[in-house]
């Protein structure tokens, strides 16, 4: 699968007094990203939401290479590191639009539970074919 890319500005309430992002926000940033990533899956998010299936986070973790500062337009290229049955997992990598330099580099972990049952859920295998 190819790496999906997803396109955003530094905001300036992203930012201390000095211009730097916050450290909290890069996980927004990756959020915003895997959440745009999902809704380009329709059956994905129909099997959730009729199944009562929550994309719940498990880990995560964020490495800070260099500063982020306002202003600046960012991209973050997610991609799947790992299926596993009840999760997957991503990697994140952000940097300056137009430029080759990686800022950060992240990890997520999502599993699949199911609010109802208090269960992680198995990802039907035609869906993990379609998003693979």
């Amino acid at each position: 699968m190819e790496p999906f890319k997803y396109i955003t500005k530094v905001r300036f309430d992203d930012t201390d007094k000095y211009g730097h992002v916050n450290n909290s926000r890069y996980f927004t940033l990756f959020e915003e990203a895997r959440t745009d990533w999902m809704y380009s899956f329709s059956s994905l998010i129909y099997w959730a939401e009729t199944n009562s299936i929550q994309f719940v986070i498990a880990e995560q973790s964020c490495k800070y290479k260099l500063p982020l500062l306002h202003p600046n337009i960012i991209e973050v290229t997610q991609k799947i590191n790992k299926f596993g049955s009840v999760s997957i997992e991503f990697e994140y990598e952000l940097r300056i639009v137009g430029t080759e330099q990686i800022l950060s580099t992240a990890r997520s972990k999502l599993a699949f539970y199911n609010s109802k049952t208090h269960k992680l859920e198995k990802l039907p295998p035609h869906l993990k074919q379609m998003i693979i």
